[in-house]
């Protein structure tokens, strides 16, 4: 009976570890800093604009171009801008934008996303995910990565 119980701790013990290692290793790979090489090699399509989801099928992306150059599609209007990446820390310059004029409910989206890429101050991420924050570190936006192909 004893063994059994003390085998039952020992379970307990080694369940309780796994799980702190994981969520650790998740919180390493979730705040890991992406270099301007892995910036760049993908374009990325917001998940979430804050805490708004964004659908799949939007035509909303940003591109951050290896030479610092940032451009991309807000779903009317196309927007270009400069960014400077150090370490964790983004700056994106004032956006310019094209002047289309689309439905209500698309301009508004364009706007959020203009205004978030904007906000943000720092940057993280892991494979084909990404999150910017603000300076209270909320997320401002959060992407999946698309081939650069799909955002010709």
């Amino acid at each position: 009976m004893k063994a059994s119980v003390g085998f039952g701790f020992f379970l307990l013990f080694l369940a309780g570890f796994a799980l702190v290692t994981l969520k650790t290793t998740r919180d390493k790979a979730a705040n890991a800093v992406p270099t301007v090489v892995e910036l760049s090699a993908s374009a990325w399509r917001p998940s979430h604009i804050g805490e708004t989801a964004v659908d799949d099928d939007s035509a909303l992306f940003v591109q951050f171009e290896a030479d610092g150059a940032l451009r991309g599609h807000g779903g009317c209007n196309n927007f270009f801008s400069r960014y400077q990446l150090d370490g964790n820390k983004i700056h994106v310059e004032p956006i310019g934008i094209s002047r289309m004029a689309c439905a209500p409910e698309i301009m508004s989206i364009e706007l959020s996303f203009v205004q978030a890429l904007q906000l943000a101050t720092t940057v993280a991420g892991v494979d084909k995910r990404m999150t910017m924050r603000n300076d209270q570190g909320q997320a401002t936006v959060r992407f999946d990565a698309i081939d650069r192909q799909e955002s010709q």
